[in-house]
């Protein structure tokens, strides 16, 4: 049976960060599990004009509308960074969601995925084989992949 998740985007204002022109700057809350995470979303808006019930702008001010379509368009993207983790079986937690969102890879992802190409790569250069490639460079390709499989698990 598949492990459930839980999943929440929040967004909030930090009232005690005013700046001068009366603005609180705007933070995320991204939950999973009963575990969180905060970031900043760098934008700032009047403390009166934030409905934190809903956790948007309140108006429909050029500002107003922005800053609302920026953090639906947040929202949207977190919950599809969310679904991906969930399906392709990797560990569903707020940094790890922070991270995809972010475009940070971990040191595990970027291995795998230079792996993963290398493997593509192998494989069209197999299918070319006696026609535009030796069988001797095809196999010189094979033992490179090994050698680097090995020093990525080492390091």
């Amino acid at each position: 049976m598949e492990k459930r998740n839980t999943f929440s985007v929040h967004f909030f204002i930090k009232k005690h960060r005013i700046n001068n022109n009366s603005e609180a700057p705007i933070y995320l809350r991204i939950s999973v599990n009963g575990k969180r995470i905060e970031m900043s979303m760098h934008r700032n808006i009047d403390v009166q004009n934030w409905d934190a019930y809903f956790g948007h702008v309140i108006g429909t001010t050029k500002k107003a509308r922005d800053i609302n379509s920026f953090l639906e368009s947040t929202k949207s993207t977190l919950y599809e960074h969310y679904k991906y983790l969930r399906e392709t079986g990797k560990d569903v937690t707020p940094l790890a969601i922070k991270n995809a969102f972010l475009g940070i890879n971990t040191e595990e992802d970027k291995g795998k995925k230079f792996l993963e190409l290398y493997r593509e790569h192998n494989e069209k250069i197999k299918t070319l084989k006696n026609i535009d490639f030796a069988p001797a460079t095809v196999q010189r390709y094979e033992t490179s992949l090994r050698f680097t499989q090995d020093f990525i698990k080492r390091k």
